[in-house]
Formats: C-alpha cells, structure tokens, sequence
C-alpha cells in the first residue's frame, strides 16, 4: 500500500510534465494561424504580383519625320505628331520568356496650316488603324526587348477653304511598319485570387511605308453668288508616305 501512494503521485506528476508543454505548443500553433487572418482579411488588396499581364489598353502618340516635301508641305511641319489608342493581347508564351503579342491600335494625326501668302485655309486630318504583331523576349520581369511588324489601312481627308469657298477630297492608303523597341511594366496589385493590375509602357522606333495617293480637290459647297463662275475639280499632285518614327505608349494591363 506504501509503494502505491508513492507511484501514484508519481505517475501524476510525469503525466503533467509531458501533457502541459504539448498544450503550450498547440495553442501557439493556433494563434500562428489566426493572427495572419486578423491581419490580412479576406477580399482586401493583399499584394503585389509579378504574375503576367494578358490584356491591357494604353494610350499612344506617334511622331513621324516626313521625308517626302509634298508630304511635308500637307502636314504643315517636317515632324508631325499623332495620338491615338490601342489594344494589348498576349497570345502566347505567357509561362516562358519568350512571348508573342498582338495589338489594334487607331491613331490621329491633324494639320491646320495657314496658307499665309493666300489666306486659304488648310485642315487635313489622317486616320490610321493597324493591326500588329510582336515577339519579345522577358530580360527582367519589368523589362523586355521586342520586335514588330504591322499592316493597316488609313484615310486622308484634305480641305482647303476661303470665305464662302471650299474645296476638299478624301484618299485612303495602305500602309505597314517594321520596329523595334522595350516593353516596361510594373509589379500588378492583385485584388483577391483574380484581378492583376499593372502599368505597362512601350517605347518603339521603326519605319513606315504606305501607299502614295494623289489628291484631287473638289468643291464641297456652292458659293451663295449665284453668277459665280463654276469650279472644276483641282488635282494638286502625288504624295508618297515613307517615314521613320517613334512611338511612345502607356497604359493598363490586367
């Protein structure tokens, strides 16, 4: 009886020993992963991603270095720039460095010379819309070198007005660009388990050549003098589009 009072007691206390640390150690395991619930709750913006961005819309300007005068003389200035928008889509390559990307663009370039020996006034204003393609190659995650090759179409609308009197014609062209240039982006701020958003940027210098046009301007509005002398179309000669240029982008991409 004397050796079971002292075991039993005994035996309590070894049980304590081991039971009250593995305790100790499951509740600072509970609190380990409750503590970053509290922190960080759910559907709040919790970090910023690297993960690719696919898609993306992006502002643009375009400036382009005239090397035919006759093309010079209708824009007004050796340099004009146009400023359009444009659509990002990354077909392929998204899980390596190498990535092939399409792009629909629209651009708008204007010309409002002053015809100052005359005093005609001259407004010419160039849409453009181009689909391109480009492969480029991820050097860092923020930085990639790509090459582009795009095709379109375009259309010029010239008019030349004085007073009462104006001429006008509208020519459309064809045209295509081979450039080269960086891609820049910017980590994305992930909003739950879906949404990646991030800056993206493009800066690109290439050559352009379209098709040459000839424009032959016609009267758009009938002087109000009804003795007026009638007005004959006005061929004004040929104009050939072959430009470097440098174009400049900036955007979203999700």
């Amino acid at each position: 009886m004397k050796t079971m009072r002292v075991i039993y007691p005994a035996g309590l206390l070894l049980c304590a020993a081991f039971l009250f640390p593995g305790m100790a150690a499951a509740d600072d395991a509970d609190a380990a992963v409750i503590r970053p619930n509290l922190l960080s709750p759910p559907g709040a913006p919790s970090r910023v991603s690297w993960k690719p961005l696919r898609y993306g819309v992006a502002v643009e300007t375009r400036t382009s270095w005239q090397l035919d005068k006759a093309a010079e003389r209708l824009m007004g200035k050796r340099a004009p720039t146009g400023a359009g928008v444009s659509l990002l889509y990354d077909a392929l390559g998204l899980d390596s460095p190498t990535v092939l990307a399409l792009d629909l663009g629209w651009l708008l370039t204007t010309a409002s010379p002053t015809l100052d020996y005359s005093g005609v006034m001259e407004n010419l204003r160039r849409n453009e819309v181009g689909l391109g393609i480009s492969l480029r190659y991820q050097v860092w995650r923020w930085l990639a070198p790509y090459a582009r090759i795009a095709g379109g179409m375009g259309w010029d609308k010239l008019k030349l007005s004085e007073s009462e009197v104006s001429l006008s014609d509208t020519r459309s062209f064809g045209e295509g660009s081979l450039g080269g240039g960086l891609f820049l982006r910017t980590p994305g701020l992930q909003f739950g388990r879906r949404y990646n958003v991030g800056i993206v940027a493009r800066v690109e210098g290439g050559y352009a050549l379209g098709t040459s046009t000839a424009f032959v301007l016609k009267p758009s509005q009938a002087s109000s003098d009804s003795n007026a002398i009638p007005m004959a179309s006005v061929p004004i000669g040929r104009v050939t589009r072959h430009v470097p240029y440098l174009r400049v982008m900036v955007g979203l991409g999700f």
